[in-house]
């Protein structure tokens, strides 16, 4: 029977209404969803993005998820309908992610993101050069967005994020592709991209953070490898691939050298599994691919020329050298993370659970898939099995690097090779999820195997949802930064006195003056009180003596719901908020509903 007979023969069964009905509801759904969410627009600051996103988006995307992964899985849709659901499974989780844009946040990321604003915003006006910048990819693709729509700077740095995002939701599905047979692997990497685990909210953000839109870009990099491989040795098919592969790996490099070496590793990983074949076992069909120690090569050429010229990079490599010469301060960081956990009514152990328990099944499903690859050893001569080899062998490599940074301690750098390790894992543990499927539809029911995938995809997901975003779930407040808060430090750094030094609730207004001035300028560099912190101890009556000086203490709304309704007092209560406005020596300067400054008297 050919392809079309046989598809229409799958269309003529009975599923194939049910999943029409089911698709037709589900696009709906997404429908209704995102207007509700795009109707509901932000009107001031958000402690979670769950709680403040009306729920009819939750249960409209929700229904939209189960009707694409019952059509594709339980129902097995084939042909125009299968595209249908695959489609509306990637639009679900591209709106999940692009919530912050769809729900009009003036700008999403109040930490590392609003210092590349600054970046752009330097670069814009031709106080930066590109040359000089580590990581120039993110602020420049920016620029050209803006440029090109007339969008302020924010949002179309914003807008290149969410590209990011639905690039590895397209890129998944077609790496799982390469390494799974049965038709249920497309859809099992359809589900695992919209997931997107590499996104730990440790130390990669769904926000403006170059190294997390280096890893995000990696799946591509990953497909590409494979279709280049595999090409035929003889003739010039393997050219455009070739000439993409360099293109992406350049990228990489401009979107983060961090990001990048990873990406060196891989292709060395697959570089030397591919010479060892060809030496020790030529009947392997990895001996008979195409080698990939051209862009190998290239690849690292171009990382070794571009970080030579940054002395961060240098910097870097001597701080994790000499982390690991003087002992690492791991387990005294945890202890001292896990008290205040603690203190907070949560622990460690719960916490790894909400943010890296669905990543612990796609890892141990790519352990299983790693042994089954090793047990197989060099006798097979399949391209999936050969593309498997190849990706849990650059594990290895891989895993060493997140060795070497968790035991130097550098802060959470080691969260960024988390990151990149999960790129892999989601691609080979979906391949193995998606094998699974098969395996058990062939010594079952059908019916009850691709049932009870649609199961273990479904709680995957239900699992990983309430992590995807910083919320109080995850004992984090909302990275939202709303318009009333820009306007309200950007009109304080306008009319301040110079000779006034800062301080601040957490922090000092270390970000915002890098998204105003410029983390470069002189102004930055020289700023007073940027990053002095408000002593705990002190925050109340007495605060105004509490500096020698006088002092500027600016306060938004989320300070104040962070420290009173997150973590309850913890550091800064309700009384010393309170005590703001009706304490000597404070005097309160500027208000608009989001952002309060205060000026303190001094103690002299």
């Amino acid at each position: 029977m050919g392809a079309h007979a046989h598809d229409a023969a799958r269309e003529r069964r009975p599923g194939t209404d049910y999943a029409k009905w089911l698709l037709v509801a589900g696009f709906l759904a997404l429908a209704g969803a995102l207007a509700a969410a795009h109707t509901t627009p932000a009107r001031g600051y958000e402690l979670s993005i769950y709680a403040g996103t009306p729920l009819a988006f939750w249960v409209g995307t929700g229904v939209a998820v189960v009707a694409a992964v019952v059509a594709l899985v339980v129902l097995d849709a084939a042909g125009a309908l299968r595209g249908a659901a695959l489609l509306l499974v990637s639009l679900a989780g591209f709106g999940v992610w692009a919530l912050p844009v769809v729900r009009g946040y003036y700008y999403f990321g109040s930490g590392d993101a609003l210092s590349h604003l600054g970046y752009a915003a330097e670069i814009a006006a031709g106080d930066l050069s590109t040359l000089d910048l580590l990581y120039p990819g993110l602020h420049t693709t920016g620029l050209a967005v803006s440029a090109v729509t007339g969008v302020r700077l924010g949002l179309a740095v914003e807008l290149v994020v969410v590209a990011f995002l639905a690039a590895f939701l397209v890129f998944v599905p077609l790496c799982v592709r390469t390494l799974a047979d049965g038709r249920a692997a497309v859809a099992v990497g359809a589900v695992a991209a919209l997931l997107v685990l590499p996104v730990n909210n440790v130390s990669v953000h769904p926000v403006a953070h170059p190294t997390t839109q280096a890893i995000l870009l990696a799946p591509a990099l990953v497909y590409l490898l494979a279709r280049y491989a595999t090409a035929p040795t003889r003739g010039r098919s393997a050219a455009p691939y070739a000439v993409l592969l360099v293109v992406v790996g350049s990228s990489l490099v401009l979107l983060h050298p961090q990001q990048a070496l990873n990406a060196v590793l891989l292709l060395a990983a697959v570089s030397g599994a591919q010479l060892a074949a060809r030496r020790y076992r030529p009947a392997h069909r990895v001996a008979t691919h195409r080698l990939v120690a051209g862009p190998t090569v290239l690849l690292a050429a171009l990382w070794v020329g571009w970080s030579v010229r940054h002395e961060r990079v240098s910097g870097s490599v001597e701080g994790v050298a000499a982390s690991l010469a003087g002992g690492a301060a791991v387990a005294d960081e945890a202890t001292q993370r896990a008290g205040s956990l603690a203190d907070l009514g949560g622990s460690i152990g719960e916490l790894f659970v909400k943010l890296f328990g669905v990543s612990l099944v796609f890892v141990a499903v790519t352990g299983v898939v790693a042994l089954l690859v090793r047990r197989r050893g060099f006798g097979s001569r399949s391209d999936r099995d050969a593309l498997r080899a190849y990706l849990t062998v650059s594990l290895l490599p891989l895993a060493a690097l997140f060795v070497v940074f968790f035991a130097a301690s550098v802060t959470t750098q080691y969260f960024r090779h988390l990151g990149f390790l999960m790129v892999v894992a989601t691609v080979v543990g979906a391949a193995g999820l998606a094998d699974a499927g098969e395996w058990l539809a062939r010594r079952w029911s059908p019916g009850v195997a691709r049932a009870g995938l649609a199961v273990v995809l479904l709680a995957c997901v239900a699992a990983q949802a309430p992590a995807m975003y910083a919320s109080p779930y995850v004992y984090q407040d909302n990275a939202q930064v709303t318009e009333m808060r820009w306007t309200g430090y950007a009109a304080t750094f306008e009319t301040r006195d110079p000779g006034v030094p800062f301080t601040g609730i957490r922090g000092g207004p270390t970000r915002y003056v890098d998204a105003y001035y410029g983390p470069t300028s002189a102004t930055a560099a020289t700023f007073p009180g940027k990053e002095t912190v408000v002593p705990p101890p002190d925050f109340g009556p007495g605060l105004a003596t509490a500096y020698d000086e006088a002092r500027y203490l600016p306060v938004t709304r989320a300070d104040y719901l962070r420290e009173t309704r997150l973590y309850d007092g913890f550091r800064y209560g309700e009384a010393g908020f309170e005590a703001l406005d009706s304490s000597p020596g404070i005097a309160r300067v500027r208000t608009n509903g989001e952002y309060r400054l205060y000026l303190l008297s001094g103690s002299d």
